[in-house]
């Protein structure tokens, strides 16, 4: 992937950075959760088998049962992921851009990205709470952090990132006009 910041002067650039991050960031989440679940599952079988000639074949099936189910969850997921990411890229870029016409530099890029995704957040969980009247938080906190409270973590902390290098190139680019 290119992370070369000098061309990003089109929405289109934009969009296409925050696209490929976004599914970059959601199979990375999913090759974690495929590794947890593994050795947990995996912990269960060992505990629970005792049959020599039985335990590698299953430990195998396992695996192999939680790779394909978590990658094809993941490739659904991914749709949606780099739709937001593509939305949260052009959210910070032209923020940026119009904050960039005062003095804002006394103020974090960091801060900034952290605000844009927290509220892209709360909206997108309130938006699922008002759709399905289902309070996650509260009904199931491990679901919750599963589906929601992990990925948006790491959505906020990605978008201090690129408000980050959106400043950057931003000062780059004013240096050349």
């Amino acid at each position: 992937m290119n992370n070369d910041f000098s061309n990003y002067t089109s929405c289109r650039t934009v969009a296409k950075f925050g696209f490929k991050r976004a599914i970059g960031l959601t199979y990375a989440y999913t090759i974690i959760f495929i590794l947890y679940a593994i050795v947990r599952s995996s912990s269960v079988i060992l505990n629970q088998l005792h049959n020599e000639k039985t335990l590698l074949p299953t430990l195998f099936a396992n695996g192999f049962s939680i790779v394909i189910s978590s990658l094809s969850i993941a490739t659904l997921v991914a749709i949606f992921s780099a739709l937001l990411g593509m939305f949260t890229a052009l959210v910070i870029y032209w923020v940026i851009k119009v904050l960039s016409q005062f003095d804002i530099s006394s103020i974090n890029p960091i801060v900034i990205g952290f605000v844009i995704c927290l509220i892209i957040n709360l909206s997108l969980q309130g938006i699922l709470f008002s759709i399905t009247g289902f309070l996650w938080v509260a009904s199931s906190p491990a679901a919750y952090w599963f589906w929601i409270g992990i990925p948006s973590v790491m959505h906020v902390l990605e978008g201090g990132r690129w408000a980050t290098r959106f400043t950057v190139q931003h000062h780059i680019e004013q240096q050349q006009i």
